[in-house]
């Protein structure tokens, strides 16, 4: 006897089967097609629940400033068309990252990897982050992921961690291209990372290809006062499983092989 509809106000949905010119916001019998479309949609403090499905069209816009986002497990974000750019790219966001569930982003760039998180604050949970291309860029090229903590209240001890904007990134990475020069499948402040910033990665981490020379966790900076705190089983098939050229604090857990 409810005849009433639900209403979501603040969810967008997508689905492949859904029709970008037909969606209505908050309504599920009515989605969108592509995550850009529903990203173009969604206002500050909105949430796009991805649909289990391989979305080819999407570029490395799909992640809206102050927008929270939902992948089901089988939502595959993977471009068919080269980006010239990551599949998810974030960079300097004033509100929080806030990225949930267990979507698979996969580059076959020669460039660019998939994932590039440059945020105060930050929560990225994925279920896989793939690259498969040899790449030939030896300058921008950041590896399968790429995260380069900017918030500032890290301070320098262990009883620090206290202190708020926490950036956490948990998931699976995978390579199984040969990613040059200056690259690893999880790279951590390849192009700068604030004095005093903290940032925790948790899962797997694959170097898979058999001549990459290139360590399958790489950490790089200049500053002095940082802290790094990764929990991951690593393996490594032609090269270091962790290679640390930086100054701050690293805190290790998990397996470590190569």
């Amino acid at each position: 006897g409810i005849t009433a509809a639900t209403k979501l106000t603040q969810s967008l949905f997508v689905s492949p089967a859904g029709d970008d010119g037909t969606a209505v916001v908050g309504d599920l019998h009515l989605p969108f097609k592509t995550i850009l479309g529903a990203t173009g949609s969604a206002n500050i403090g909105d949430t796009i629940i991805v649909y289990p499905g391989t979305y080819p069209s999407e570029s490395s816009n799909i992640i809206k400033d102050g927008v929270n986002y939902y992948f089901y497990p089988g939502a595959v974000v993977h471009p068919t068309a080269s980006l010239n750019e990551w599949v998810v790219n974030i960079i300097d966001p004033v509100y929080p990252v806030n990225v949930r569930g267990a979507g698979t982003f996969i580059s076959d760039d020669t460039d660019y990897g998939a994932i590039k998180i440059q945020a105060k604050e930050c929560y990225f949970e994925f279920d896989t982050a793939k690259t498969t291309n040899n790449t030939t860029h030896t300058g921008n090229q950041g590896g399968t992921v790429d995260l380069e903590p900017t918030n500032t209240d890290g301070g320098v001890y262990w009883n620090d961690y206290e202190k708020g904007n926490p950036f956490y990134v948990k998931g699976n990475i995978v390579n199984t291209g040969d990613l040059g020069t200056y690259a690893g499948a999880l790279v951590w402040g390849r192009q700068g990372i604030n004095a005093y910033s903290l940032g925790t990665f948790e899962g797997s981490v694959m170097q898979l290809h058999p001549t990459d020379t290139r360590p399958a966790i790489y950490i790089e900076s200049d500053s002095y006062y940082y802290t790094v705190n990764i929990n991951a089983t690593v393996f490594a098939s032609g090269s270091e499983a962790f290679l640390n050229m930086g100054r701050g604090d690293i805190k290790l857990r998990g397996t470590y092989t190569t």
